[in-house]
């Protein structure tokens, strides 16, 4: 979606307000914009605990799992980079028509600098939330927070995006509806890193780097030589303490009018895995005892999943930068806090909403998709297509070799994908098949290259494979446009037989033993997004 034409309306759906909108084409974050009208869409009194903070969380717990497993009606209204002023502002907006009796919220915003908080930081929430006197005062602090901050363009967008008259088209004037954001705010996401850091190496780093002490400079230049010392800390917490001794007041803040609504708070931390050296607001040790100690002055339970309690979340598979956790990920944590909290607090469970029982089918759609798009073990991804083969159009292409590592199971799985050729390849030969439904509609396997060309549902799909010998290479082709990853092994192309969407396209190096696998992560996100469009906000 082009983000330049999100639409916003207030609560009443004002027709005026609605032009005003569209007229301005509001950049603002996809996510927040759909999370916080699909939060006015709730019935008054529906939600029963609140996510609050950054994109750690937007992305960290999901409450369509928590609703699936124990029927709790849970909503999160974190975003990118939230200052922790922003979300106290966030929470008296949520107090006007939610009840919840618990507020979790992520602790990284209280060690957030006042120069981090940029103007899309509270953009993101100030161009979606309504007009009230909570926007007034929103955009007050945001003018005295941020640089550029101006509180009458926050307050009318209008003005910051005026310029865009000239540009406006049809797409500006349509009508975007966000009421039902079946994720009840959390944001999907399907990529996959390569981290292997243990939390004991990210310790020892900042150990080994916090005992560095002074260093010095060596320098030959024009034949003299010459000596500077240097002062400067080679890993540095003062800008962080700093920081949470300024926001202290502003969690108080949180904490009273949580206890002044009849709602518990609760701190959070999210697992990270990013190195000290190289990403500046790596998570580490110092800063969890930092927090740790705060939450035990402000008489706050703090639960950090790094240092007290471990999910068990794998970062090659969990997470899609080290930092944040995908669909995986977050259904890990989410687990794990189920436990918590029925260990800690009394809920409201077994909840019966018809808005969520709707959107907890949109969700496992879309969950089974961004699995399917995540899964980096080949076994697994052949049972992930035998789960959903009925529903789709699996297109196969091979390159260079592809039967070397293959083992009886895995031929087992192909089988149960009704393949009966595959077996027969040897070593680098050409193989390509089309499977619709769960029925093999071609198959051929060739000491030759395979070329062939299918029509399914008036779109035209090009199969090329080919050996070694015969110039490796895999190509699959869907109306002149290359899907296919064309690397060595087994090309896969997976399309969603209901609205015609790729779904995923990946490679296996069947080759090699381990059976590594390859995507373009930029292209998987945007499979995950056209499919949650066109099936949840279609």
């Amino acid at each position: 979606m082009d983000q330049s034409s999100n639409l916003l309306c207030d609560r009443d759906r004002d027709i005026v307000w609605f032009a005003v909108a569209s007229y301005a084409g509001l950049v603002c974050s996809e996510n927040v914009d759909r999370t916080v009208h699909g939060f006015w869409e709730l019935e008054d009194d529906t939600i029963d605990v609140l996510f609050l903070g950054t994109s750690l969380i937007e992305q960290g717990f999901s409450p369509m799992k928590l609703y699936e497993d124990l029927g709790i009606c849970s909503y999160s209204m974190a975003s990118a980079s939230q200052p922790i002023l922003l979300s106290y502002h966030i929470l008296e907006e949520v107090f006007e028509t939610q009840s919840p009796s618990l507020v979790i919220y992520g602790v990284t915003p209280i060690g957030f600098e006042l120069f981090h908080e940029g103007d899309y930081s509270w953009r993101f929430q100030l161009d979606n939330t309504k007009l009230s006197k909570i926007k007034l005062e929103m955009a007050k602090d945001y003018e005295g927070r941020v640089d550029v901050g101006d509180r009458w363009n926050a307050i009318f967008p209008i003005f910051k995006f005026h310029y865009r008259w000239n540009e406006l088209n049809s797409r500006d004037f349509e009508w975007v509806n966000y009421a039902d954001y079946y994720t009840a705010g959390y944001y999907v996401q399907n990529g996959t890193c390569v981290s292997t850091l243990s939390r004991e190496d990210v310790d020892y780093e900042v150990d080994y780097m916090l005992a560095m002490g002074p260093g010095k400079q060596v320098t030959i230049e024009d034949g003299r030589d010459s000596e500077e010392k240097i002062t400067s800390d080679v890993y540095s917490l003062e800008l962080f303490l700093e920081s949470v001794d300024k926001n202290v007041d502003e969690l108080l803040k949180i904490k009273e009018l949580c206890e002044e609504n009849g709602a518990e708070l609760l701190l959070v931390m999210t697992p990270a895995r990013t190195d000290p050296a190289l990403v500046s607001y790596t998570w580490t040790k110092p800063k969890y005892l930092r927090i740790k100690t705060v939450a035990e002055d402000l008489g706050l339970r703090y639960v950090d999943l790094n240092y007290d309690a471990d999910p068990n979340i794998n970062f090659a598979t969990d997470s899609w930068d080290s930092y944040h956790l995908n669909i995986r990920g977050a259904e890990k944590d989410t687990e794990f806090l189920e436990s918590y909290l029925l260990q800690n607090y009394d809920l409201a469970r077994d909840n019966m909403n018809q808005l969520y029982d709707d959107n907890l089918a949109d969700y496992r759609k879309v969950r089974s998709v961004a699995y399917l798009q995540s899964e980096t073990n080949f076994d697994e991804y052949l049972k992930r297509l035998l789960e959903g083969k009925e529903g789709q159009t699996i297109l196969i292409a091979a390159c260079d070799d592809y039967i070397t590592s293959l083992n009886e199971a895995e031929f087992s799985l192909l089988d149960q994908l009704g393949l009966q050729l595959i077996s027969q390849g040897n070593f680098r030969y050409s193989y390509a098949a089309v499977i619709e439904n769960g029925n093999v509609r071609y198959e051929s396997v060739s000491d030759r290259r395979i070329e062939h060309t299918i029509e399914l549902n008036d779109t035209e799909i090009e199969l090329t494979s080919s050996g070694w010998h015969t110039t490796p290479v895999a190509s699959i082709v869907i109306d002149g446009s290359e899907l296919a990853m064309g690397e060595r092994g087994l090309n896969f192309v997976v399309i969603d037989n209901e609205t015609g969407l790729v779904l995923d396209s990946v490679s296996f190096d069947t080759w090699q033993e381990s059976k590594p696998c390859m995507r373009n992560s930029s292209n998987a996100n945007t499979y995950l997004r056209n499919y949650e469009s066109a099936v949840c906000f279609g």
